[in-house]
């Protein structure tokens, strides 16, 4: 049995050592399924309506009506308007005002995009005070009260970062538990759990059944059969470490199992990304040319057969299996090849994946576990009902 290094040069930009996995050589190097969570007889969730793309109303302090605000499992951190911004950005939304239970952490919180002038930066000042989520409330809580958003205007409320933070067993940015965290560590909830029941409008769903967020544990109503809980690595990021990947260019050409073509080997589930895939440069290359694509052409575009489509297992409970199309099919050349669907992220040393892939399962975030948990939506008219899951 062999351990190998296996170098990646572009981890270097990213200020990290140059080894991006270890590959190892034996007989089966396969992991073994999780055990999967348990959720007590007492258990009871906490539910709000979930709008598109993990938009959900949150209460903070003395705010009302509600902020608006994405729940992204791809951000550690949480800014969200505030009366202490008086920029013009900021006004003409519902905005954070502090409660008698508010205190100042006397931290200030910088992020920057593009080239970090003041019309690409976020500024907020770490408080404590109350949140509420549905019908439950903690009465402490650590967030980013925005003193400064980047002048071209935010489209909600805020940004709330559902990373693992106190749960996260390396890497940790030396940020706050999220409010999911907390309320668990308080003993507010029973299992430090996020799920999401997500609708895109073309499911033709009984009346009544609508988009779901819940917190403390699972929404028996909104899934059926068994959930594939996979393993997440030790980061605050939600990503699998490792998995099987396949591809088919057509339902008539061979399924090729690419899984050792490809070298970067974890995928992030990320509410916050509006698009269905992202690969580093290299394992994007390599995609192409297993699908026979066309390209590329002057602007460094391809175009690939339109009924691509990648598999994936997670190694997770189920041994599920995950089947998904690469194609933008309303983009079909007349030749039976279309854009992609998936785009090159350049740099990046995982796989990314977002809402066009999250959105087909009812999923779960469990931050004791350190599981994502992936089940079939009940598009039934029994999912306009609310029960938590027991068992």
């Amino acid at each position: 049995m062999t351990l190998t290094n296996i170098n990646d040069p572009s981890v270097n930009g990213f200020g990290q050592m140059t080894v991006d996995r270890f590959v190892l050589d034996g007989a089966d190097a396969a992991p073994a399924p999780p055990v999967a969570p348990t959720f007590a007889a007492d258990t009871f969730i906490a539910t709000v309506p979930l709008g598109f793309s993990y938009h959900v109303p949150i209460v903070l302090g003395g705010n009302q009506p509600p902020l608006e605000v994405l729940l992204d499992t791809g951000a550690p951190d949480v800014w969200v308007m505030s009366v202490f911004c008086t920029q013009d950005a900021c006004q003409g939304h519902n905005q954070y005002h502090p409660s008698a239970s508010f205190v100042n952490l006397s931290i200030e919180d910088t992020e920057s995009f593009g080239d970090g002038g003041p019309a690409n930066t976020f500024e907020s000042w770490r408080v404590n005070d109350t949140l509420t989520f549905g019908d439950i409330t903690t009465p402490q809580t650590t967030f980013g009260a925005a003193v400064q958003i980047p002048t071209s205007g935010e489209g909600l409320d805020g940004n709330v970062g559902m990373a693992k933070v106190f749960y996260a067993q390396c890497g940790n940015s030396g940020n706050y538990a999220n409010f999911v965290e907390t309320m668990f560590l308080q003993g507010i909830i029973k299992n430090p759990v996020l799920a999401f029941y997500q609708l895109d409008g073309t499911e033709d769903v009984p009346p009544g059944v609508v988009s779901q967020g819940a917190i403390g544990g699972l929404d028996a109503n909104k899934f059926t059969g068994e959930v594939d809980w996979i393993p997440m690595g030790p980061q605050e990021m939600w990503t699998n470490p490792t998995s099987k990947r396949w591809v088919q260019a057509s339902p008539s050409s061979d399924t090729i199992d690419a899984t050792e073509q490809f070298t970067h080997p974890a995928i992030t589930f990320d509410t916050g990304d509006p698009g269905l895939l992202g690969l580093p440069h290299n394992d994007w290359l390599t995609l192409m040319s297993l699908l026979g694509a066309q390209g590329p052409d002057s602007n460094g575009n391809f175009i690939i057969p339109c009924d691509s489509t990648m598999t994936w297992n997670f190694f997770g409970t189920q041994m599920r299996n995950y089947t998904f199309n690469l194609a933008d099919t309303t983009s079909d050349n007349g030749s039976g090849f279309c854009n992609p669907s998936a785009n090159d992220a350049g740099d990046t040393t995982n796989w990314i994946t977002g809402v066009p892939f999250i959105d087909q399962y009812y999923i779960a975030f469990h931050y004791a576990a350190n599981l994502m948990g992936f089940a079939t939506r009940n598009l039934g008219a029994s999912a306009a009902g609310s029960s938590p899951y027991l068992g």
